[in-house]
């Protein structure tokens, strides 16, 4: 019986021990990767965190937690701490597993629409666009993006209109502009919708008129009433194209760019 009781002390000293090596292991490899790198420890979601979830219970969960990663790769907004005020946010959409949290991921409670939780004081408007117009696969739930919008505008003078680029044929009374819309909003939902576009025939007397199917997403997006009004007016009446932020991205509005000027170099 001694001898048993031996041996399994020894097993559970030899497995102690085991673990002790591979988590200072683990530990040196974190430190050899961010060798020479500025580190920070930031939240990073283990598992899905469902809108409504308080950040608090998400900590105490271990639904998010803490993970050390260099400060280049790190977002200015990166949520590094759950305080008492903070942990009572809650999250304003399902923040999906590996995800890096930033701060904007939770707020106070709000209206629900559905299933969607809405940031305080905020709406909620959908746009759909096209795969070029949305980065492809890129813009998530929790993205933040700037908004341009392509448009129409009226010449005085049609004749005075130099256009660049494609359409040089055109004699029409408008030139083409492309400016910034909004320059940093979040989005909260992304939902597939496939809508069907009929194109015909030149001579659309002929018979055989010409259909396809041109597949778009839908995108929620969370925005004040004036930034509503924007994005209504210019998903009615322009083409969107959303830019997705990169670390210390910050869109600026100006005069933007239009067919006599997209050449134009700039300084």
């Amino acid at each position: 019986m001694t001898r048993r009781i031996v041996a399994a002390l020894a097993a559970l000293l030899i497995a102690l021990a085991g673990a002790v090596a591979v988590v200072s292991y683990a530990r040196a490899a974190d430190q050899r990767a961010l060798a020479g790198q500025e580190a920070v420890r930031v939240f990073v979601a283990r598992q899905e965190i469902p809108a409504g979830t308080t950040a608090a219970k998400a900590v105490d969960d271990g639904l998010m937690a803490e993970e050390l990663i260099a400060r280049k790769g790190v977002p200015a907004d990166a949520l590094t701490e759950v305080d008492g005020g903070y942990g009572q946010l809650v999250a304003t959409s399902t923040i999906q597993p590996g995800e890096l949290v930033v701060r904007t991921r939770f707020a106070a409670r709000g209206a629900t629409a559905g299933a969607l939780l809405l940031p305080e004081g905020m709406f909620a408007v959908s746009v759909a666009l096209d795969d070029p117009s949305h980065v492809g696969p890129f813009v998530a739930v929790g993205s933040r993006v700037a908004i341009f919008d392509t448009f129409n505008v009226q010449e005085a003078d049609p004749a005075k209109a130099t256009p660049a680029g494609d359409h040089l044929q055109d004699r029409h009374e408008y030139s083409r502009a492309t400016r910034l819309l909004l320059p940093d909003v979040e989005v909260l939902a992304v939902g597939a919708t496939t809508t069907t576009t009929p194109l015909t025939r030149p001579d659309s007397g002929s018979a055989g008129a010409l259909t396809t199917q041109d597949s778009a997403t839908l995108f929620t997006l969370a925005v004040n009433q004036q930034q509503a009004e924007r994005l209504v007016h210019g998903s009615r009446t322009g083409t969107l194209t959303f830019a997705l932020h990169g670390p210390q991205a910050k869109a600026t509005a100006g005069k933007g760019v239009d067919d006599r000027r997209l050449f134009e170099v700039t300084k």
